[in-house]
């Protein structure tokens, strides 16, 4: 996944790895448009795991951010589809479209209140991947 993140390759977008948020570290993490990449492997399977990816995820949208999440299996079988999926969920952004990338985000009362802004929640892509690529979870 770092291959196609890494040195603005998508879409001009900068990515770091391994970012501290609050008490938790998110995989990947682009801090202009407040976008999580998260790379789920089998340790995110069981109710509890679930259970506590749940709350690490409300937590992390109360900061702001957005979550797109994949499994280890999607981005070793079907990384160019991984990467249109992400395309596709950072240009459903507001104010984001192919032709002119995406804006920096503007300022908003919920970021000057709880930090990084922008459109929260957790959100999965699912396109070009079929959805059986993703399991659903008890996210809201």
């Amino acid at each position: 996944m770092w291959s196609v993140l890494r040195g603005r390759r998508l879409n001009g977008m900068k990515f770091v790895r391994q970012y501290a948020i609050g008490p938790y570290f998110a995989d990947f993490v682009c801090r202009e448009h407040a976008i999580i990449v998260e790379v789920d492997g089998a340790t995110h399977s069981t109710d509890v795991e679930i259970a506590r990816d749940t709350r690490r995820a409300e937590f992390l949208r109360t900061q702001g951010y957005r979550i797109f999440r994949v499994t280890n299996i999607d981005v070793r079988e079907n990384l160019d589809g991984v990467r249109e999926a992400l395309i596709a969920f950072v240009l459903a952004q507001p104010g984001c479209d192919r032709a002119s990338g995406c804006p920096s985000p503007q300022p908003s009362p919920h970021r000057r209140v709880m930090g990084r802004g922008g459109a929260r929640g957790i959100t999965r892509a699912l396109f070009p991947l079929p959805v059986a690529f993703f399991t659903q979870r008890g996210e809201g």
